[in-house]
């Protein structure tokens, strides 16, 4: 017995295609990989370098290790 209907079909095409491929932009492109605090792993939305809100480290200073890895 088939449950699907159409519409379910349809739902589940348009989400398989829905990955980049298909030429459509998905997600954020920007790297928020300076934002990171390497203390805590909070995400800083503050302008860089700014003070980690959760264990106050300093996030996005010249030298610290998310800016190497850049």
């Amino acid at each position: 017995m088939n449950y699907a209907t159409d519409d379910a079909t349809d739902d589940a095409t348009n989400d398989a295609t829905n990955d980049g491929i298909s030429g459509e932009t998905a997600g954020d492109a920007a790297c928020w990989l300076p934002r990171v605090c390497t203390e805590c792993g909070a995400l800083v939305e503050a302008e860089l370098p700014a003070k980690c809100w959760r264990c106050g480290a300093i996030v996005g200073k010249a030298g610290s290790d998310t800016e190497s890895a850049h």
